[in-house]
C-alpha cells in the first residue's frame, strides 16, 4: 500500500547479492536467484517467466517465506528485519519472493495476467519446487503481502502451516462489514488526520501549507519535478500524497510525523516547507519522483499507470474519501472507472476478493494465523479483531504504538513495549506451528500407508476447491447451475469427511505397483464427453496400443498395463487403485475429456432405455470413485447429479496434479470437446500429447488428417 513507503528516509538495503542455484549458505547478506515460473498456471499453456527470489540459509528447520507484495523484494527484505531474527534464532531458510510485475519479475506478457490468485499460485509452486526436504513453511507478510500470505495460508494450508499476517487491510475490501464495525469511507484518511493531530496546530499549518500551494506561481520549478507536465490539476496534490504516507512509516527513532509537523508549524516558508517534505518521500536526490499511480486519485492508492493501478483498477480498488484538513476528496466509483476503461479497458471489481476468499469471514475460516494491527496505522481500520469469530489457533495483536506493519521490522532497543511483547507472542506461535508441523510429519511416516489415507492426503478440501475453479474455467456457466463454487465444495467436503472420519469406510485396496517400462497414459473424462471421438483420432494417428471402453465389471494392473493408452469405462470408477499403482512417471499422462455437467446427466439419460432409473449410466462418487447410479426420477436430477459429475472432474483433476502421489500440473490436461474453438483445442491436445508420450508416438501431419477424419464420422 502506497508504494512510496519503501523509500521514506533512506530506508537501508540489505547487502547484495549474487545470483546462483538451490538452497546454499549465503556469505553476503542474501543471494538472488531466479526460479522459471508458470504464466497462467493450466497445464496446457507453456508460456513462463522468470521470478526473482531471495534466500538467505541457517539451518533446515523450517522456512520463513515472505509473501512479496507490490514493489521490489529487495526493498522487503531491508524492511522486514524480523524474518531474519527468527530465521537465525529458529534455524530457518529465509526466502523472500517477489510478486509478478513488480521489481524485476515482470513477464513480457499482457498485464492481464496480474491477479492475486496467480500471485499466489506463483508463491505455491515455487515453494514446492524449492523445498525438498518438505520442512514446515510459515508464510510472512505486511500491508497487501499480509493479505497474501493469509490468503495462502487459506488457500494451500497443506503447503504453509502458518502465516504472520501484520496490518493486512482486507477488511477495507469487504464494505457490507463496515457499518458493524463503525467503518465508513472515511476511516482511512480520519485516521491519518489523527496521527497528525496529536501534535498541536500542525493540522492547521496543514491546511494552510495546502493554501500556500495552490496560490504559489512557478511551482513546477520550486518543488524540483523530474517531470514539470506531472504536477495535475491540484498542485497541493504531491504535498497531500506525501504527508498521506507518513503515518504508516511512524517508526522509532525518526518520527516522522512528529518531524514533518515541527518543519510546517514552524515554517515561514510554507512552499518550502512542503518542498522538503515531498523530497524528502518522494525524491530520489535531485529531483522529485511522481508516482505513477497518483496525485490526486483515491486516497490511499487507487487507478493509474503501472502495475498496482492496474491492480486497483481490477480488484484491490479503495473505495476511500477524505474530508479532513489533509486533503478532501470524495470518492466517485463512476469516475474511477471510467478511468480504468481508458488506461486498460476494464472496470474496477471491489468486492472481488471478499467474495473469493472471505472478507471479514476468514478469520472464521482459516486456521494457524497471527493477525496484528498497529494504533497509528492508517490502515488498522480494515485489519481484524479477536471481536471476529475465529478459530482458536487464530491470535491477534494491537499495537497502540504501532504504524504500519511495525512488528515486522528488525527488534530495536528503543521498541515501544507493547511492539516487543506482540513480537514475543508472534515468536512463540510460529515455534509451536512449527513443531507440531515436524511432530505431524514423523507420524503421518510411520503410518497412514493405506489406499484410503493415500487417497485422502492426496485431495484435501482446499486442493479440491483449487481445482474446482481450474475446471470451471473450462465449463463456463456451469458452476451458476450447479449452486455456486461453495454449493459445489460442499459435496465433496460431506463425501471426503464421510471417508476421513469413519474408519469402516475405505477405498479399495491399492494394486501393487506397475512395473511397466514405460508410463501409461489414460483418459478419465467420463462417457459421453468425446471419448469415442478421442479415440478415434489416437487410433488413427499413434502407435499406441489402446484400450477403449473395455467391456469388464473390474480393472486390474495386468489389464490396464497390457495397454499404452485407455479411456472410457471402466476407467472413472477405477481411479483411486489406477492412480496409486501408477504414481509419478509411472503414469505418462492424464486427459480429462470435459463437458457441461447438466448437459451430461441430460445427454446421458436421454440416450438410454430408461427416463425413470437410468440403469445403465452412472456418476463416479469421490473420495473414493464409487458408482452411483443416476435416477432420473428425481425431480432434481439434473442439478443433483451434474454436481456429482462436476464434484468427479475436479476430483481427478485435483489427483492427477498431487505432488504427494509424485505429480504435478504437468501431468493433466483437460479439454472441453464442446467449447468452440476446435483450432486451438486441436493444437492443445497435440501439444500435450507430444509432451507425455514423445514425438515418435505420435506424428502431427497423421494427428491432423486423424482429426479431420473423426470429426465427421
Amino acid at each position: 500500500m502506497l508504494r512510496r513507503a519503501w523509500l521514506l528516509f533512506s530506508l537501508t538495503a540489505a547487502c547484495g547479492g549474487y545470483e546462483t542455484e538451490g538452497f546454499t549458505q549465503s556469505r553476503s547478506g542474501y543471494e538472488t536467484k531466479w526460479f522459471t515460473q508458470s504464466l497462467t498456471h493450466v497445464p496446457s499453456d507453456t508460456r513462463t517467466f522468470r521470478q526473482r527470489y531471495l534466500v538467505e540459509t541457517h539451518g533446515n528447520n523450517a522456512v520463513l517465506f515472505y509473501s512479496g507484495n507490490e514493489g521490489p523484494i529487495t526493498d522487503f527484505w531491508a524492511s522486514a528485519g524480523f524474518v531474519h531474527y527468527l530465521g537465525a534464532k529458529l534455524g530457518a531458510v529465509v526466502l523472500f519472493a517477489e510478486a509478478r510485475y513488480y521489481g524485476e519479475s515482470v513477464p513480457a506478457h499482457d498485464v492481464k495476467w496480474l491477479k492475486t490468485e496467480l500471485i499466489l499460485a506463483d508463491y505455491a509452486n515455487l515453494v514446492k519446487q524449492l523445498n525438498p526436504a518438505e520442512s514446515p513453511v510459515v508464510v510472512f507478510g505486511g500491508s497487501y503481502g499480509g493479505t497474501l500470505a493469509t490468503f495462502l495460508r487459506l488457500t494451500y494450508p497443506e503447503i504453509f502451516v502458518g502465516a504472520l499476517a501484520a496490518s493486512a487491510p482486507i477488511g477495507y475490501y469487504d464494505r457490507q462489514g463496515w457499518a458493524q464495525r463503525n467503518v465508513t469511507e472515511n476511516t482511512w484518511a480520519d485516521r491519518v488526520a489523527h496521527s497528525y493531530g496529536r501534535y498541536p496546530r500542525c493540522l492547521d499549518a496543514i491546511a494552510a501549507t495546502n493554501t500556500a500551494l495552490r496560490r504559489a506561481p512557478f511551482l513546477k520549478q520550486r518543488l524540483r519535478l523530474c517531470d514539470g507536465s506531472a504536477l495535475g490539476t491540484d498542485h497541493a496534490a504531491l504535498f497531500q500524497y506525501a504527508l498521506e504516507g507518513l503515518p504508516q512509516q511512524d517508526y522509532a527513532p525518526l518520527w516522522p510525523v512528529r518531524a514533518a509537523c515541527e518543519t510546517l508549524v514552524d515554517a515561514t516558508d510554507r512552499v518550502a516547507a512542503a518542498e522538503a517534505i515531498i523530497m524528502a518521500t518522494l525524491g530520489n536526490g535531485t529531483c522529485v519522483e511522481v508516482p505513477a499511480e497518483g496525485p490526486g486519485g483515491v486516497p490511499g492508492d487507487g487507478p493509474g499507470v503501472g502495475s498496482w493501478g492496474f491492480q486497483s483498477c481490477t480488484e484491490t480498488l479503495h473505495e476511500f474519501s477524505s474530508a479532513t484538513p489533509v486533503r478532501r476528496y470524495t470518492f466517485n466509483l463512476t469516475a474511477q472507472t471510467e478511468l480504468c476503461r481508458r488506461l486498460y479497458g476494464v472496470a474496477p471489481d471491489p468486492t472481488y476478493l471478499t467474495r473469493r476468499y472471505g472478507g471479514y469471514a476468514i478469520p472464521g475460516r482459516v486456521t494457524n494465523v497471527f493477525f496484528s494491527a498497529g494504533g497509528l496505522d492508517p490502515w488498522t481500520g480494515g485489519t481484524f479483531t479477536e471481536s471476529e469469530p475465529h478459530d482458536a489457533s487464530v491470535e491477534f495483536c494491537f499495537m497502540p504504538s504501532g504504524a504500519h506493519h511495525a512488528d515486522l521490522r528488525a527488534p530495536r532497543d528503543d521498541d515501544p513495549s507493547d511492539i516487543v511483547a506482540c513480537r514475543v507472542r508472534e515468536e512463540k506461535a510460529i515455534a509451536g506451528w512449527i513443531a507440531a508441523a515436524r511432530s505431524s510429519s514423523r507420524r503421518v511416516l510411520r503410518g497412514r500407508r493405506n489406499a484410503t489415507d493415500r487417497i485422502l492426503d492426496a485431495c484435501p478440501v482446499d486442493a479440491f476447491q483449487r481445482a474446482t475453479l481450474h475446471v470451471s474455467q473450462l465449463l463456463p456457466g456451469s458452476l451458476d447451475k450447479l449452486g455456486g463454487l461453495d454449493e459445489v465444495v460442499r459435496v465433496y467436503e460431506e463425501r471426503y469427511d464421510a471417508v476421513a472420519k469413519d474408519t469402516s469406510k475405505t477405498c479399495d485396496p491399492a494394486w501393487p505397483l506397475s512395473t511397466r517400462g514405460k508410463g501409461l497414459l489414460v483418459n478419465l473424462g467420463e462417457g459421453t464427453t468425446g471419448t469415442r471421438f478421442l479415440e478415434c483420432v489416437m487410433e488413427r494417428s499413434s502407435t499406441l496400443r489402446g484400450g477403449h471402453n473395455i467391456h469388464t465389471d473390474r480393472l486390474s494392473l495386468a489389464l490396464t498395463d497390457a495397454y499404452d493408452y485407455l479411456s472410457d469405462s471402466p476407467l472413472p470408477y477405477e481411479v483411486v487403485p489406477l492412480l496409486l499403482s501408477h504414481p509419478g512417471k509411472l503414469m505418462a499422462g492424464v486427459l480429462l475429456t470435459l463437458r457441461d455437467p447438466v448437459d451430461w446427466v441430460r445427454s446421458r439419460v436421454d440416450h438410454h432405455a430408461s427416463k425413470k432409473c437410468c440403469k445403465c449410466c452412472s456418476v463416479s462418487a469421490p473420495p473414493c470413485g464409487a458408482k452411483e447410479w443416476i435416477n432420473a426420477s428425481r425431480p432434481d436430477y439434473l442439478t443433483y447429479y451434474g454436481r456429482l459429475s462436476f464434484v468427479y472432474k475436479a476430483w481427478v483433476a485435483c489427483l492427477a496434479t498431487s505432488p504427494s502421489l509424485g505429480f504435478d500440473a504437468s501431468n493433466l490436461y483437460a479439454l472441453n470437446l464442446f467449447a468452440r474453438k476446435p483450432l486451438k483445442m486441436q493444437e492443445g491436445l497435440f501439444s500435450a500429447l507430444r509432451r507425455f508420450v514423445g514425438s515418435a508416438a505420435i506424428k502431427k501431419r497423421a494427428y491432423n488428417r486423424a482429426w479431420k477424419k473423426c470429426a465427421t464420422h
